[in-house]
């Protein structure tokens, strides 16, 4: 029995030792496998976020560029905006062109994971051109018609430039796009330019919006209902031999357009010439009306309301440019009745802005080296606005605080019956003094440092 027992219990150990190393092979096995589809895992691709889609577009007897002979034709970099919805989200995105010169082309865009092209409520696919990220899709409203977004500043410097008219086309499915007309145009070319860059700010006089987001008819743009912004947009261009040109759309089938324009130096803000339009006028959709206007010169800080022309050639117009103390510059003219002055302060010098000042930045004017004493300020509740504290000293002034010039300048028109050295005929010396540390508050307490002052030069003008 023991003999039997030993050899049992021999036998139990071998096969244990066995069943061990068995349940060992197959733990490393399985760690194996684990390992192994681990590493497979790990080397999947992320998913992907978006994905390429292309579409041809071309035109039906459209205007969007015009070269010599009046043929459309495409840029490269061109952009058109394709509508596209993931679930109830309807989304444009933008797809380019790298085709030149050409009135067919490719535009491929990158669209995002989810979305399919069409809106989501009726499947119709829209095209707008040019490209904007803010045109807009909202279901059930204008008749389920997207809406067509301008900026209200276009840059076409850098070489941007473009026509921009607005065109669109509609699918029921997927397929090539013919592009139509929208709106009709106006083709502004500026001559004689002697600066190298311009902004031209215009203003529709009429009730017709000129940027911002507008609805669609069936065909057109409405752009009706404008906000008082909507009816303004923005040009910057680059000059060329003298000459800018950029195009203005609007709505057509109506007198739709009835600009103020001016034209600036882009660098200083400075303008150059300002224009109205007597009347409105009208043009069909896809018409084009070409405009030229000759715009020389420098410009000048604003339009004066006291109708002198402050950088024109007029004779009797005495200045001296300043600027190393703060003063920019002086000017000053006479006629039986008026002293007319004009001058620039640095913008940076007047420190007090604050709204809950009534009255900030004094200003003293010096006839013949003599002051009249307190003449003014500058600033009203952190406006630029001229505080006449004399009363009777101003008959009419204004005041413009320029955004790309470090400056603010100030026209006013002085009785000469304000003081005895601008009373008689001959001729006066003229300076004005900045009290730029100068306020007043709402408890009408006088706050000065006397110290902090600058000069302009003084200018001889003649008292006719």
């Amino acid at each position: 029995m023991k003999k039997v027992l030993t050899i049992i219990s021999i036998n139990k150990v071998t096969d244990m030792k066995r069943y061990a190393f068995y349940m060992l092979v197959m733990a490393v096995a399985a760690v194996a496998a684990c390992q192994k589809e681990s590493a497979v895992y790990n080397a999947q691709e992320p998913a992907q976020k978006t994905y390429t889609y292309t579409v041809k577009a071309s035109i039906d007897d459209v205007k969007s560029d015009y070269a010599a002979d009046g043929k459309f034709s495409w840029s490269a970099g061109d952009a058109i905006s394709v509508l596209f919805h993931n679930g109830d989200v309807n989304k444009f995105f933008t797809l380019t062109t790298t085709a030149d010169g050409t009135a067919s082309a490719s535009f491929t865009g990158e669209i995002e994971t989810g979305y399919v092209i069409g809106a989501s409520n009726t499947s119709k696919i829209w095209a707008f051109y040019p490209a904007s990220d803010n045109h807009a899709y909202t279901v059930g409203a204008n008749d389920n018609r997207p809406y067509f977004y301008t900026p209200s500043v276009i840059d076409l410097s850098g070489g941007k430039f473009s026509a921009n008219i607005p065109m669109y086309d509609v699918l029921d499915a997927e397929g090539n796009f013919t592009f139509k007309n929208m709106t009709c145009a106006y083709k502004f070319t500026i001559q004689n330019l002697d600066v190298s860059k311009i902004q031209v700010d215009i203003e529709n006089g009429v009730s017709y919006g000129l940027s911002g987001l507008t609805t669609m008819s069936s065909n057109y743009l409405r752009y009706s209902d404008p906000t008082p912004e909507q009816k303004k947009i923005s040009y910057i261009c680059d000059v060329t031999a003298k000459t800018a040109v950029f195009y203005v759309s609007c709505r057509w089938s109506s007198t739709s357009f009835k600009p103020t324009i001016t034209i600036r130096d882009y660098s200083t803000g400075y303008i150059i010439k300002t224009l109205t339009a007597s009347k409105g006028t009208a043009l069909g959709c896809g018409e084009v009306k070409r405009l030229t206007i000759s715009a020389p010169g420098m410009g000048s800080p604003f339009v004066s309301t006291l109708g002198i022309d402050w950088y024109g050639s007029d004779a009797s117009i005495v200045s001296v440019d300043g600027d190393a103390a703060g003063v920019k510059v002086i000017k000053a003219k006479a006629d039986a009745e008026y002293l007319y002055i004009m001058f620039g302060v640095k913008k940076s010098l007047l420190l007090y802005r604050e709204a809950s000042y009534p009255r900030s930045n004094n200003i003293q004017l010096y006839f013949n080296s003599s002051s009249p004493g307190h003449f003014c300020y500058l600033y009203r509740n952190g406006v630029a606005q001229i505080n006449d504290a004399s009363a009777s000293a101003l008959s009419a002034s204004q005041i413009v605080e320029l955004e790309k010039d470090d400056s603010v300048f100030c026209e006013l028109k002085v009785p000469r019956t304000y003081s005895s050295e601008i009373s008689a005929t001959g001729s006066a010396g003229v300076k004005v003094c900045v009290f730029y540390d100068f306020w007043v508050d709402n408890e009408w307490g006088e706050h000065s440092d006397w110290g902090k002052y600058v000069y302009s030069p003084e200018v001889t003008v003649t008292l006719p």
